[in-house]
């Protein structure tokens, strides 16, 4: 199971035997799941617990350790990230795509600025379509960093679409 979404009601606490253990929300548009963490799982992402926060949680769901249910399920989290770390561990590239005709001076200045104060290691691909046909390439000298301020500054350009190649 993948799961991103905020932290909210985080609680780090001690069990009756004396023993670490967590318990938080994590929230997406619809609907909220509450995890409770103990032992190795619970300090292996204890760092990552704070309120407000949004992370990426893969899990598996297990029947429950301790109830009278056999068939009941508890979620077992493996690992937890930033969001905001994992564009830059899962995005490989960009695909940028415009029209010929939307190719200006201000459009060849704006990628070119972008490639030059966000140098990264994210392959930069062009899909420029002409009249009839359609133009592939890569740059074969510039790979960018994809930060918000360049996935914001690509959003304000109407004449672009893209996508990322993970």
């Amino acid at each position: 199971i993948k799961i991103a979404g905020m932290l909210s009601d985080v609680q780090h606490r001690t069990t009756k035997t004396g023993k670490p253990m967590g318990v938080f929300n994590i929230e997406g548009y619809t609907e909220s799941v509450r995890v409770m963490l103990f032992g190795d799982e619970y300090l292996n992402v204890k760092p990552l617990m704070e309120e407000g926060w949004f992370v990426f949680l893969r899990g598996a769901m297990e029947p429950r350790r301790f109830g009278n249910d056999p068939k009941e399920l508890e979620l077992k989290v493996k690992s937890m990230e930033l969001l905001t770390e994992l564009r830059d561990k899962v995005a490989k590239g960009i695909n940028i795509k415009f029209s010929l005709k939307s190719l200006t001076g201000s459009l060849v200045d704006e990628l070119s600025f972008l490639a030059e104060t966000e140098p990264g290691s994210c392959r930069v691909n062009f899909s420029v379509k002409g009249e009839k046909e359609l133009l592939d390439f890569s740059s074969k000298t510039k790979s960018i960093r994809l930060s918000d301020e360049v996935i914001t500054r690509l959003e304000r350009i109407p004449e672009l679409e893209f996508d990322l190649i993970s």
